[in-house]
């Protein structure tokens, strides 16, 4: 152990450098490496005979063993052998990760044996040291009249005085980042979260490595004649509990012009605002100074702090007018008259001012733009106040400004008028644009529209990146008084910002991009509708979008390949062919580790042959078949790895990505113009193997396109990395003959390319308490169909969301993937269903309800979109087919159309088709018609199935110092076996659903025979679970699953998703010793109709659940899989075709015929009893 303990250091985790093969071991160590490092081999024999043969040692690049790679070896007989080299770097080394790998091939007696572990370790090494930039002409820059904000202004010079001997450190003018010889930290322009409200700050922390120092940052500045004041924030960032306390940080604020005089210093550790006053600079060149110095006791501990929102403005009333250098006017096409006015700007598009104007008096205006200018040398400027010069000039319906900047560089600004709006287009040369976006707005928005689909009523400042999860669309509205606008760019922008105060409503987007504003008077909705039909109805669909129309999505993250197909033959069975799998756990070395390489087939999770089985029972059924793929991420032990591959970030460092958790193993970010001839090897060897008929790629349309640096230090833009994935995935799809490309969450930026992603629609958390929420302080915010409204004729999203990240917090059952909530969403957004399992009564049930309606309206645009009685909560949706869906995401019953939808109900509504979640009298029940298709479930008692069983929590004591005794108390009557089941009970957070402990114990053998019994278990609580001092309260869940395979039963309860229900909360105490302080019992919920109890659907009365179908000889009555006896009545006035049909005959799924079934002829109807567990009952003459 000692010597293991000595080598750990060099070692990370990942796999463990240990492989086994029959007799023989393998075990990689070393010591620790830095340029240079020894390596030991350990084989273990434990056969009666000698292994011997031959090791080889291999490592990638840079890196070379020595003496030599190859050794001769033998291992005797119940013994072990050792094998020594040496690893040395040739060239470059990062302190990051590295691996070592080693193959042995043995023969014992007349078998050969191969093992082949592999070390991971980290170069004890520092970082080399940067290139020296080029050379810089200082800049200096003009401030604009209105003044702005001097965060991404661009040319800070920093400087790094150390207290201990007074050097000083000057770094580049422009310079960001980490200085490794002090530690110190400066960002320009770091997006930070103040009380809730988000903005820009400069970001520092003072020199700390090699002793205590300060930071000056200062900006050469020519101020305009108008007087200025400068205001910014000032504090420190917000602390863990774990860590230590800073003591706070002096900020100072001086001008030189020359000389130096101090306008402001204080030491704090809280958030203040503060202002100076540089009136009397008007008009002259001056340098404004901030200082960071630890303060009097010189402590640097946890010190970055943020001079936050740093702005000049004219102070007071001594701002004059701006002026301008005339102004054009263009007519809009548009029913609502609309012109635009352009007032022109003396420093070109960046000061002008644009107005949008319709007859009837509404308008909006905008004042220039902001935006930077990335310089050859390395530093982005904002180009506001670099501009030597500007002109403008019409080109009949186009205005054009060209803008001439000082340092070099040009800027073109194109602005014309479309249907219902106009563009404005820039493009840069010899420099490249970045975060470019509309200024301030002339009034507040009362809502704003983004993403995959949020409306947020008077929010407070905040910003979303583009992403799948958050920045979905490339498009945004708000609502100003009397005009809705919707602004988009040609491709997804960086992120969207949001600042009230400032009336700042901006996409912002780099690498010329074009900007559309389009507007009306009738909402948002309308000005979305109105962008899709002026500028985004020109881009083509990806070629196989048609296949991925209206289909059901079993979205698959777990299990064996055998279980799967049989699984999704019941499946198929109950009809729930028209659909697709993504099956995403079978990678050669376990769920995305040691990516690229992952075939064949995890032997974890069954064979090759059980994986083209798999396969093979998509295809027979008609179901798309995708499995999981990733080119985001590569991992060092990946056997053809090298830092060539991985994206460097401006300083010439590898990015990271994803962490592995569960491998404790850290990935890079793979350079996306390296990965095609990995992912090129990999689909020839599954399309040979597995012939996939549709593909997922993970993460594509999740993560924001990203700009990246190459090993040589070339610069790839966002739009290259967009263009990449995009050959990626019309590359697989002509490899696997048209199979079409879905990806994770969705985003907009693929479009063309990719067919459609499983979607995350996310929702909105003022409180900001849950993760994978939008963390927005507001008045409100619903869900909307916002993505939707411009793409889904050429993009086809699936679900709603992963179920955990769809409740963001909330509790499963009422939010998770079988919830009315997710359910609503669905139908809100018009997509096709999604399911997390490949069978079961809630998958079908599913299936049966939302798919035909789902199909219908698939890849129909919508022709209007509204807020019910002006209440974001009540959404009706028509498209271009007639089809009308309803929704009602309100606490309360809201009557729509003539149905009443309880909260989370919805009715869709066409010529030949319907589906609703809606009240039959007091009772939230489902169902949906279609041509000779009839669904229905009353959602009573009988339609629980098995639910019948629920459990009550009767006792909760403390047995000992960790120990608690529970009593469960099971009451109910329900079909039941329960000699091989277990009761499982989790103990969990009051916020999370993660299980800190568990009290499992088998259920009493006589449950499902008696009207209630009680379980007794006990359950080991970890001391490391309670905190020192005070109470800490659990929820207590609970569920039946099968002893033998795992599989949980459904049953009664306050529903938390995942089978399992809550029994209440149980409050906690470790004094001396674990005490119980309370117990609360959850309240039970209402049962719903009794079971046997009818429900009147209109067409039919039934009391269970079923699908009816017209066949071609018969009627076939298929019951949700689970089902009791049950009757069904179907009156001739809806089902003439019904007369005369006096035969029922039910079976189960294996085909054996199940007594019970009877039809008899009413008077005026056919009423069919269905028994239990039956699989399809034939109604006949």
């Amino acid at each position: 152990m000692t010597a293991l303990a000595c080598i750990l250091p060099a070692l990370c985790a990942f796999n463990p450098p240990v492989d086994t093969s029959g007799p023989i071991t393998a075990t990689l160590r070393a010591g620790p490496i830095g340029r240079t490092g020894e390596i030991t081999l350990l084989l273990e024999n434990t056969a009666g005979e000698e292994a011997a043969g031959v090791v080889t040692f291999r490592a990638a690049p840079p890196w070379k063993i020595l003496p030599r790679r190859e050794f001769q070896t033998a291992a005797p007989a119940r013994g072990r052998v050792e094998v020594a080299c040496r690893i040395e770097a040739a060239g470059a080394v990062f302190p990051e990760l590295y691996a070592l790998y080693a193959k042995v091939q043995l023969r014992i007696g007349g078998r050969s044996v191969s093992v082949a572990p592999i070390l991971v370790f980290t170069a004890d090494v520092p970082w080399p040291e940067p290139a020296a930039p080029p050379p810089r002409a200082r800049l200096a820059a003009e401030v604009p009249e209105a003044g702005g904000s001097l965060a991404g202004l661009g040319i800070a010079d920093v400087s790094l005085e150390t207290f201990r001997d007074g050097a000083v450190r000057r770094m580049p003018q422009g310079w960001t980042g980490t200085d490794d010889a002090t530690g110190a930290v400066f960002g320009d322009g770091t997006a930070v979260t103040r009380a809730g409200r988000a903005s820009t700050a400069l970001s520092f922390h003072v020199p700390w490595r090699g002793g205590p120092g300060r930071m000056a940052i200062e900006f050469p500045l020519v101020l305009p004649r108008v007087p200025l004041r400068a205001r910014f924030g000032i504090g420190i960032r917000e602390h863990a509990p774990s860590e230590p306390p800073s003591d706070g940080v002096t900020f100072k604020v001086a001008v030189l012009a020359p000389e130096p005089e101090e306008l402001f210093s204080r030491h704090t550790r809280q958030w203040e605002d503060a202002s100076v006053d540089l009136s009397a600079y008007a008009g002259r060149a001056i340098v404004l100074r901030l200082t960071g110095d630890p303060g009097p006791a010189r402590d640097t501990t946890c010190d970055l702090a943020y001079f936050e929102d740093l702005r000049l403005e004219p102070a007071g009333a001594a701002g004059s007018a701006a002026a301008y250098a005339g102004e054009e006017t263009f007519a809009v096409r548009s029913a609502e008259d609309w012109t635009v006015t352009v007032r022109k700007g003396r420093r070109g598009i960046w000061d002008s001012r644009v107005e949008m104007r319709g007859a009837g008096g509404a308008a909006f205006g905008f004042t220039g733009f902001e935006g930077r200018a990335l310089l050859p040398d390395g530093r982005a400027i904002a180009a506001a106040w670099f501009v030597r010069d500007a002109t403008w000039r019409r080109d009949g319906e186009k205005l054009i400004a060209a803008h001439a900047l000082a340092p070099g560089g040009l800027v073109e600004c194109v602005i014309a008028p479309i249907d219902d709006g106009f563009t404005v287009s820039f493009r840069g040369r010899d420099c490249e644009l970045l975060d470019v976006g509309p200024g301030p707005f002339d009034a507040e928005a009362e809502r704003v529209y983004a993403g995959t689909g949020n409306v947020i009523v008077r929010p407070e400042a905040f910003r979303l990146h583009a992403d799948g999860h958050q920045l979905a669309a490339r498009f945004a509205g708000f609502d100003f008084p009397g005009v809705s606008v919707v602004q988009a760019t040609d491709t997804l922008p960086e992120r969207l910002e949001v600042a009230p105060a400032r009336r700042i409503y901006r996409l912002a987007a780099g690498e010329d991009p074009v900007f559309t504003f389009t507007a009306s008077t009738r909402g948002a909705f309308d000005a979305a509708l109105r962008y899709r039909d002026a500028v985004a109805s020109v881009q083509p669909a990806a070629p196989a979008v048609a296949a991925l129309k209206g289909r059901f999505v079993f979205d698959i993250w777990g299990g064996r390949y055998r279980q799967g197909a049989s699984f999704l033959k019941r499946a198929a069975a109950y009809g729930l062919t028209h659909s697709m799998v993504v099956w995403h756990d079978w990678q050669r070395w376990g769920y995305d580790y040691r990516l690229p390489e992952i075939f064949p087939p995890n032997p974890a999770h069954g064979s090759l042959d059980e994986f083209q089985e798999l396969a093979e029972t998509c295809r027979l059924h008609g179901i798309l078949f995708a499995p999981h793929d990733n080119y985001i991420d590569i991992y060092p032990d990946f056997d053809r790895f090298t830092y060539d591959l991985v994206c460097r970030n401006e300083t010439g460092r590898p990015v990271r990505a994803w962490y592995n958790r569960g491998r404790d193993a850290q990935s890079y970010r793979f350079r996306p113009d390296g990965f095609m001839p990995f992912l090129k090897d990999n689909l020839a060897l599954i399309r040979e193997d597995v012939a996939p008929t549709a593909y997922f790629i993970d993460v594509f349309a999740s993560i924001g396109p990203f700009s990246f640096h190459d090993a040589a230090g070339g610069r790839h833009r966002r739009r290259e990395t967009v263009a990449r994935w995009a050959e990626a995935f019309d590359w697989i799809r002509e490899h696997l003959r048209g199979a079409p490309q879905v990806s994770e969450s969705g985003h907009d930026a693929l479009i063309g390319s990719l067919e459609g992603a499983t979607c995350n629609h996310l929702r909105v958390d003022p409180e900001r308490r849950a993760d994978m929420t939008w963390h927005i302080a507001c008045a409100d915010a619903e869900r909307i169909p916002w993505l939707g409204l411009v793409w889904r004729d050429k993009f086809v999203l699936h679900g709603a969301g992963y179920g955990n990240r769809f409740a963001g917090g909330l509790p499963l059952g009422a939010h998770g993937l079988q919830s009315d909530d997710y359910l609503s969403v669905e139908a809100l957004d018009g997509h096709p269903g999604m399911a997390d399992s490949p069978f079961g009564r809630g998958v079908v049930r599913k299936y049966w309800l939302w798919h035909d309606f789902a199909d219908l309206i698939g890849l129909c645009p919508v022709e209007k979109a509204e807020f019910v009685e002006g209440d974001i909560h009540v959404q009706r949706v028509t498209y271009r087919n007639g089809a009308v869906v309803c929704v009602n995401r309100s606490p309360h019953d809201r009557t729509i159309d003539g149905a009443v939808l309880p909260p989370y109900g919805f009715l869709a509504t066409a010529e030949t088709h319907e589906a609703a979640v809606a009240r039959r009298g007091a009772t939230a029940v489902e169902w949906s018609f279609a041509p000779n298709a009839w669904y229905v479930n009353p959602r009573n008692q009988t339609d629980r199935g098995r639910k019948a069983v629920r459990p009550a929590l009767r006792e909760a004591a403390a047995q000992g110092d960790e120990t608690l005794a529970l009593a469960i108390a099971w009451e109910g009557t329900g079909r039941l076996d329960a000699r091989n089941l277990i009761a499982f009970v989790h103990f969990l957070p009051e916020g999370a659903d993660d299980i800190v402990f568990q009290g499992d114990h088998a259920a009493p053998p006589e449950l499902g025979g008696a009207a209630e019994v009680v379980s007794r278990g006990a359950a080991k609580v970890p001391r490391e679970a309670l905190p020192p001092r005070g109470d800490i309260t659990f929820r207590v869940a609970a569920g039946l699953c099968a002893r033998s395979t795992g599989r949980r039963i459904p049953i009664e309860g306050l529903d938390l998703g995942e089978d399992r229900v809550l029994l209440g909360t149980i409050t906690l105490r470790f004094a001396d010793t674990l005490e119980v302080v309370a117990v609360s019992p959850a309240k039970a919920e209402p049962r719903g109709p009794a079971a046997g109890a009818e429900v009147d659907f209109g067409r039919l009365r039934s009391t269970g659940a079923f699908r009816l179908v017209r066949e071609a000889r018969a009627w076939a009555l298929a019951p949700l899989p689970d089902s009791d006896a049950f009757t069904a009545v179907f009156p001739f006035a809806a089902f003439p075709d019904m007369r005369g049909l006096v035969s029922a005959r039910a079976f189960a799924l294996t085909g054996e015929k199940i007594d019970g079934a009877a039809a008899e002829a009413l008077p005026d109807a056919l009423r069919v009893a269905v028994p239990a567990g039956a699989f399809r009952c034939e109604l006949a003459p």
